[in-house]
């Protein structure tokens, strides 16, 4: 990807998703994980919904279910070895030689590897944000994904930090009641385009 391409994806915001390739495909790598890559994007946020008639956990269970996915390991940590390559075809044979029951049955010539790293530190990596001041939420213009993020949010961050959402067409106090203290939560609205625009505007939410 080009440099101004990246910087009109940081200045917008907005990106395609391009075609994806695995190890053993054709065409390019996928646009969506290079970018979570680029630009630190290290969280997918999900909001589920149930359907009647298929099984769940919680289908017995009034909870609105959000997943929080950490998204720079594994699958998204790129780590990938084509198939016919030499390289691959010895790491299947190391993989085999060490790996006590689960073996990878199929030759390199044939066969793609990726390689899924997962590490306490990355999955906790929301924890980063105990020591900030001011967090500034802009996930997807959902409100129960951003209600169940400022939950989380609120056990996170430490307790004199303000909590700010930049949402302009969500209401700021559906996502203040959800933390014990929606006297530090507010909105706050850049304008575009943001890097020459010297304006914020802040939202306090109802009292």
């Amino acid at each position: 990807m080009y440099k101004r391409q990246r910087e009109s994806v940081r200045r917008t915001h907005c990106a395609l998703k391009a075609p994806i390739t695995t190890p053993v495909g054709t065409g390019f790598r996928s646009i969506n994980v290079f970018l979570r890559q680029e630009l630190g994007l290290f969280a997918c946020i999900r909001p589920c919904k149930q359907y009647p008639g298929v099984r769940s956990f919680y289908s017995h269970v009034p909870v609105d279910l959000v997943i929080v996915r950490e998204n720079t390991e594994d699958l998204y940590a790129g780590v990938e070895f084509e198939a016919g390559k030499p390289e691959t075809s010895e790491l299947i044979d190391f993989i085999n030689k060490i790996s006590p029951k689960a073996k990878i049955k199929t030759k390199g010539d044939e066969t793609g590897v990726s390689i899924k790293p997962i590490s306490v530190s990355g999955t906790e990596r929301i924890s980063d944000l105990a020591d900030c001041d001011l967090v500034i939420e802009s996930v997807v213009e959902d409100l129960a994904t951003k209600r169940a993020l400022f939950l989380e949010l609120d056990h996170a961050v430490k307790a004199g930090a303000i909590l700010a959402t930049n949402t302009s067409t969500l209401p700021v106090v559906e996502m203040a009641v959800e933390t014990g203290r929606p006297d530090r939560v507010c909105g706050i609205h850049f304008f575009n385009p943001a890097p020459m625009m010297s304006l914020v505007e802040v939202v306090r939410q109802v009292d």
